[in-house]
């Protein structure tokens, strides 16, 4: 009978052998992981802007403006009745900022206001807004300072001819 058979065992070079390769899976793996958390949260903030475009038009429709100014992490006043119940400006990972600004429309021949309606994304982590300016920035206006991303929403001033 041999000593293993005896002991019912691994010896020591076998688990450190077994750790070392465990070790590294996990640290070729890690990576890949953030990322791809990175890329859900990103998702999650250009989904929540479509929502949050699709409730301020929805009021628009029924009370003929636009949400106010909010601050961020704020719900805009007369908004949550058409955003998804338990809605939140503030997710665990970034928060919204719903901005309403009133410009002075100088497209040819205007001499009027305008408004301009966006939504700021900050995100906890800057690769995450990183990665939200590469969702969103294609197909909307934007800027950013720091690690806040604007995008806008809509806007009411008219385009150039």
């Amino acid at each position: 009978m041999n000593r293993r058979s005896a002991q019912g065992g691994f010896s020591l070079l076998e688990l450190m052998i077994v750790l070392t390769i465990v070790s590294l899976l996990v640290r070729l793996s890690l990576p890949a992981y953030v990322n791809v958390r990175r890329e859900a949260i990103a998702s999650q903030a250009a989904g929540d802007f479509n929502v949050i475009r699709a409730a301020a038009i929805a009021q628009y429709e029924a009370t003929g403006s636009y949400p106010a100014d909010a601050s961020g992490g704020v719900t805009p006043q007369g908004m949550t009745p058409y955003l998804p119940k338990n809605f939140s400006f503030r997710p665990k990972d970034y928060e919204l900022d719903w901005d309403n600004y009133t410009v002075a429309d100088t497209t040819a021949g205007s001499s009027g206001t305008g408004q301009i309606l966006a939504l700021t994304v900050t995100a906890d982590d800057p690769a995450v807004g990183l990665q939200v300016l590469n969702v969103l920035g294609a197909s909307s206006t934007h800027w950013s300072v720091g690690n806040s991303h604007t995008f806008v929403v809509q806007s009411t001033l008219e385009s150039p001819h």
